[in-house]
């Protein structure tokens, strides 16, 4: 497989085909792909992303004024179209993008990248006045200090690695202000020649000390995923840890499930809350009391364009049945979703393209979506443009 991706990749349309492969092997958690394709992998600076000799945007001096009732979000790590042959699609960057007041989006400024590759699964937060960038593949976790007067960093990135191991390719998440947990997973065993996939419901969790930039092993959890899965999407609402979608038997599933987090951020048992209304791996995000499920993957290689929405209790954190919004213009996964100002975007993604007799093909792109929640708005529109296509990103809004 490896080799007839690096065979593709031989001219633009090739290397394009090379990126849809890639994308869905990333997808699949592929440690094959990612462990030989990461070594030769080609980073890009900030602000370069042709990456085939253009420029199309250069890096700002300083980030642009915040104007009034505008929000900063920052756009951190991600994947982009291959150009080049033997490339991997996984990069390094920061972007910062400013969402005015009227829900549009621009601005962008690109400051220091971060020193992680994170895939698809990459997940960022802002706690305690630092950025916190996670890769899922290693598990590995990058932090810098932000300036909360410009909107910029305040220093370089710092990086460290959790001791410990835990079992297969689990979903890990940061409960801020200190700990990962990782939850399900999967591991490839050997059978007949072959090998075959394990799916199971583990959790471990790890302290982290961004202060003393340490971080302790992962340790088993008695709290373990009510059914085994990989790649569900983790997100926390309050003091709730949620497990939305994922994989299990390579067959995309639409179980959903809830823990209580306790002393020091770690989950009680997960219990199982209102299943997603079709099986999918979204992206998810919270504002107010309400879980979104935008987009996502609905088996290992096609997107869709459902668009869902459950309220969370503040008491047990069940969810409500999931209602359905307006569907995205187009089905995309892997894009970056966020909640700002009652309003719901979404930032790039891989969308489908007809490719004749080779069937669809996977392209990042770099529209950003807007959907007014909270004044029932009845379709997205286009909130702006990424600088260039982007896919795998991960989003997190500045305070």
């Amino acid at each position: 497989m490896v080799a007839r991706m690096l065979g593709l990749a031989r001219d633009l349309r090739a290397s394009r085909r090379a990126f849809s492969i890639i994308a869905a092997a990333l997808g699949a958690g592929s440690a094959l792909v990612i462990s030989i394709l990461g070594a030769c992998s080609l980073t890009a600076s900030p602000g370069d992303y042709a990456q085939g000799g253009g420029v199309d945007a250069a890096p700002n001096v300083s980030p642009p004024p915040l104007p009034p009732g505008g929000t900063r979000v920052l756009l951190l790590a991600a994947q982009r179209p291959t150009f080049r042959p033997n490339d991997d699609a996984r990069i390094q960057e920061t972007v910062s993008a400013i969402v005015r007041a009227d829900g549009s989006v621009g601005d962008f400024f690109f400051d220091r990248a971060p020193p992680l590759l994170t895939g698809a699964y990459g997940q960022a937060l802002v706690d305690h006045g630092n950025v916190i960038l996670l890769a899922n593949s290693s598990p590995a976790v990058a932090f810098a200090p932000l300036d909360p007067d410009s909107g910029a960093l305040g220093a370089d990135w710092s990086a460290m690695l959790p001791d410990g191991s835990i079992q297969g390719l689990a979903t890990t998440f940061v409960v801020p202000p200190s700990l990962l947990v990782a939850a399900g997973g999967f591991v490839e065993v050997p059978v007949d020649g072959g090998t075959t996939t394990e799916y199971n419901g583990n959790v471990f969790t790890a302290t982290i000390d961004v202060a003393k930039r340490t971080a302790g092993a992962f340790v088993p959890s008695p709290a373990s995923l009510v059914g085994a899965r990989g790649q569900a999407r983790l997100v926390v609402s309050g003091a709730h840890l949620f497990a939305v979608g994922g994989r299990r038997d390579d067959v995309v599933v639409d179980d959903v499930e809830v823990a209580h987090l306790g002393e020091g951020g770690k989950p009680d048992a997960f219990v199982a809350t209102a299943r997603l209304p079709l099986p999918v791996r979204p992206e998810v995000t919270v504002g107010g009391n309400r879980l979104f499920s935008v987009g996502g993957l609905i088996d290992r290689f096609h997107p869709t364009d459902r668009v869902f929405a459950a309220v969370i209790h503040d008491d047990d954190g069940r969810l409500e049945p999931w209602t359905t919004l307006p569907a995205l213009p187009v089905a995309l996964a892997l894009g970056g979703a966020v909640f700002v100002n009652g309003k719901l975007y979404y930032f790039g993604g891989l969308s489908e393209v007809p490719d004749g007799d080779a069937g669809p093909l996977a392209v990042a792109v770099p529209t950003v979506y807007v959907l007014d929640v909270d004044a029932n708005g009845s379709r997205w529109t286009v909130a702006g443009n990424l600088p260039a296509p982007r896919a795998g990103l991960a989003v997190t809004v500045m305070p």
